[in-house]
């Protein structure tokens, strides 16, 4: 009878072990099919992610827009008694974490795929999906009653964390800054103008990418720069020599060639970039943001804008720049002296002792190798594949990651490349890296992270891996600078990865916009550590870099930094008075007024219409100022790494749990507080640039 009993009891943890697996499977392959939750999610299956044609392009949007329309019936048809917070906000947050990987994808094409009818039609599409998004999701007041109606009701009776409260509350926030506590007459008008802009950020960036102007000059005239770099060059009827706008031709050329008159043909070829094309389109842009902001309630676009920041207002923006302006001038004004006491020979200035803008860089260049020992046209030869080997280094010694490149796959590019990301010591797949880092024509100009998927924590743990493409435009040899680039694009795609948030609105990089870049500029600062630039060697002669060049590299921040900081005050500056109230500007005369007040070392040129190539002004908009305040926060927080050592990993694991792991479901002065111990403050930038 014993026996018998133990059989059954037996019989029955079997089937209940079965079932209990069943379920699992089940969960996980439902997850895998959104690519947002099953762990087992393969590089191939992320790869078939992009659609290869106009056709797949239509299928994907067509599945992805069907099943957010149906969610959205699903959560506005629960009973008010009935809805949870799983069931409405959770819910909700669902639709959006399905509606970012056909985003991500589309934005791929886009920016980096050499067919241009697919670019056009992914293009349509985007912007298809942006109206879908207002429409169907942010001007929904059904959907926001719902969500509303559950915070007044039920969500006061159900035991939510700080983190819920917090989500729902943001979520209800940006309901609200999408117009549904207006009136339906202001409410229509806020759901056309929100349209009319999508279209016109996507006009911008087009007419950017497609102004591909030159200058012609003869090849005796490109005089300091090397005969390798100058054969990549194309060639016009009459054999000369085409030299374009693209950032790694404009950057070499500022850089080393000795003839002025090339430079400042080039410079005012680079300040006028989209112009006359995006002079109307920003006004435009301008005019309906303004619009907007009113019908919200507020004063100007800058002050809606800057609202829901670190710094929420405009004013807290100008305090802030203002903070830094003082220290930077007297800086800036120093350097300029000393230029002209060790380069008598190189500096000409104008009457009033200004700098002429296209001599800038090139005296630079040649103060830090005359005064630093600093040969940039040397340090040139960093390879590409040395600088991501550097941060491969980088990610196991500080992340305890193990980066591994993915070979075969067949991409948009034969020229992109794929990195798996492992977490260690359990050796499990947490992320994929695309790498898209050649220069190409018709290329997105910039660089960028372009988010794929995200990597969300479920309630049971069952998490997919996080996918994203890092965009530049180099030439196979880098300079420190562009490493640093490289390093600041990781460190967005690390945070995305290293993110375990279980609310896709607050996921990763989804924070407040002036916290957005902290973790990529601190990913930046690693380049010029001396334990990395000891792994870089010439890659003809395998020489390292000697003891004194890394002691002069690291010198490098304080070199010209004044020059520096108010470069990015006038970026801060321009944007943020663009945008305040008033929606006719003049942005010629704004531009103007900024580049005199910050740059007033340097000359400013009438022929400046800079404002139509401000990419910033898309993404960003007001808060350009995120740059350098951003970095602020950076080199507050890498003060207490490198108090440790910069590659010690405990307090990586510090820094991955309190900042990295929250993503945007914390306040980010809550999540510096935490880990820096004490309040905010702007000490370690004052002493990095050396400002005092």
């Amino acid at each position: 009878m014993e026996l018998k009993k133990i059989f059954f009891i037996l019989l029955f943890c079997i089937a209940f072990i079965t079932v209990f697996f069943c379920f699992l499977h089940r969960r996980c392959s439902q997850g895998h099919q959104v690519h947002s939750l099953c762990p087992s999610m393969t590089i191939q299956e992320v790869v078939a992610l992009f659609p290869a044609s106009v056709d797949a392009i239509n299928k994907q949007k067509k599945r992805a827009l069907q099943g957010a329309l149906q969610a959205v019936t699903k959560i506005t048809s629960v009973k008010s008694q009935d809805r949870t917070f799983e069931n409405a906000v959770r819910a909700f947050d669902t639709i959006l974490r399905d509606l970012k990987p056909l985003r991500g994808v589309l934005y791929t094409l886009i920016n980096l795929h050499s067919d241009k009818k697919l670019r056009e039609h992914a293009l349509g599409a985007i912007i298809e999906i942006k109206k879908f998004m207002i429409d169907t999701i942010w001007a929904n007041k059904g959907l926001y009653n719902a969500i509303k109606s559950y915070a007044s009701n039920n969500a006061k009776r159900e035991n939510l964390t700080a983190i819920q409260k917090y989500v729902l509350q943001e979520m209800l926030d940006d309901f609200e800054r999408s117009g549904l506590g207006l009136p339906d007459k202001d409410f229509v008008q806020v759901k056309k103008l929100k349209k009319e802009l999508v279209a016109l950020r996507a006009q911008y960036k087009e007419n950017m990418r497609a102004d591909e102007r030159c200058i012609l000059v003869k090849e005796s005239q490109l005089s300091g720069l090397d005969k390798q770099f100058i054969d990549t060059l194309g060639m016009s009827e009459g054999s000369l020599r085409k030299v374009g706008i693209d950032r790694p031709t404009y950057a070499r050329v500022m850089k080393y060639c000795d003839n002025r008159a090339v430079r400042e043909r080039l410079y005012k070829e680079r300040v006028n970039r989209a112009y006359p094309q995006n002079d109307s389109v920003l006004k435009s842009i301008i005019a309906k943001r303004d619009q907007f902001a009113r019908l919200l309630g507020y004063n100007s676009f800058a002050q809606f804008d800057c609202d829901r920041q670190m710094l929420n207002s405009p004013e807290k923006v100008e305090h802030f720049i203002e903070s830094l302006h003082m220290f930077a001038q007297k800086k800036a004004q120093k350097e300029l002296a000393l230029f002209i006491s060790k380069l008598k020979d190189d500096v000409i200035l104008m009457q009033d002792g200004k700098l002429f803008p296209w001599d800038v860089k090139y005296i630079r260049t040649l103060y830090r190798k005359k005064c630093f020992d600093i040969d940039e046209s040397k340090l040139y030869y960093l390879t590409i594949d040395q600088a991501v080997d550097a941060m491969i280094y980088i990610c196991k010694k500080f992340f305890n990651l193990e980066l591994s490149y993915l070979l075969d796959q067949s991409l948009w590019h034969k020229d992109v490349k794929v990195l798996q990301v492992k977490r260690l010591p359990d050796n499990t797949v947490i992320g994929y890296i695309f790498l898209d880092l050649l220069y190409r024509k018709g290329k997105y100009p910039g660089a960028r992270h372009i988010r794929l998927l995200s990597g969300l924590l479920q309630k049971d743990s069952c998490v997919a891996p996080a996918a994203g493409t890092i965009v530049t435009n180099f030439s196979h040899f880098l300079q420190i600078k562009d490493v640093k680039t490289l390093f600041h694009e990781f460190g967005h795609a690390l945070h995305s990865i290293l993110s375990s948030t279980s609310n896709p609105l607050f996921y990763a990089m989804y924070t407040k916009s002036d916290f957005h870049e902290m973790p990529s500029q601190l990913i930046a600062l690693f380049a010029l550590e001396p334990e990395i630039l000891r792994l870089f060697k010439h890659y003809k002669t395998k020489e390292a870099l000697s003891k004194k060049a890394i002691k002069n590299i690291v010198k490098l921040p304080t070199i010209n930094s004044g020059l520096f900081v108010l470069g990015q005050l006038y970026g801060s500056g321009l944007s943020l008075d663009m945008f305040k109230a008033g929606a006719h500007k003049d942005p010629k005369r704004i531009v103007k007024c900024n580049y005199e007040k910050y740059l007033m070392p340097l000359v400013y040129v009438s022929d400046n219409h800079m404002y139509t190539s401000f990419i910033y002004f898309m993404g960003y908009k007001a808060k350009y100022y995120s740059y350098i305040w951003s970095r602020v926060l950076a080199l507050d927080v890498w003060g207490k790494i490198k108090k440790h050592g910069v590659l010690h990993s405990q307090v990586c694991k510090k820094y991955v749990a309190e900042i990295l792991s929250k993503g945007g479901s914390v306040d980010p002065e809550v999540l510096l507080k935490n880990f820096l111990g004490r309040a905010l403050n702007n000490k370690a930038f004052i002493k990095y640039y050396d400002l005092n």
